[in-house]
């Protein structure tokens, strides 16, 4: 993760920049993170979006991947590999509420990586309280 990618949206750039602000923190407890921009055409419109995947040792650690658009959405997806496939697997998604910023999401992405040493096939949903301040549930 050398630099911070350039978005159109300032809602991605504050992402990026506050995400990017705190690698030397994240890369004590993570091997490898990668921090990249992202467009993808979505209902015939060029969508951009912030792509953020953080592992331990490369097929042998936890991964989290968080996505994030300029419309406030977020998705992520966290798993374990073993030798013989996978032994857990999350998924969440949502729109950050209007009052989560750049902060709330750093903290979030940092608590959930932290946590994922922690997770079993059974307890995947104690990731979910991570989010839940940060997600607006009546948004669709």
């Amino acid at each position: 993760m050398d630099g911070i990618p350039h978005f159109d949206s300032t809602f991605l750039n504050s992402l990026a920049a506050a995400f990017h602000a705190r690698r030397r923190l994240l890369n004590e407890r993570a091997c490898r993170i990668d921090l990249a921009r992202s467009c993808k055409l979505e209902d015939g419109e060029q969508c951009e979006r912030l792509e953020i995947e953080i592992s331990g040792v490369v097929g042998k650690g936890p991964v989290l991947r968080v996505h994030a658009k300029a419309d406030r959405f977020l998705w992520m997806d966290a798993w374990c590999p073993t030798p013989l496939g996978t032994m857990w697997r999350w998924t969440q998604e949502g729109y950050m509420t209007d009052g989560s910023g750049p902060r709330h999401f750093t903290q979030a992405v940092e608590a959930t990586y932290d946590l994922l040493g922690e997770v079993t096939p059974g307890r995947t949903d104690t990731l979910n309280d991570v989010w839940k301040e940060i997600f607006n549930p009546g948004r669709a």
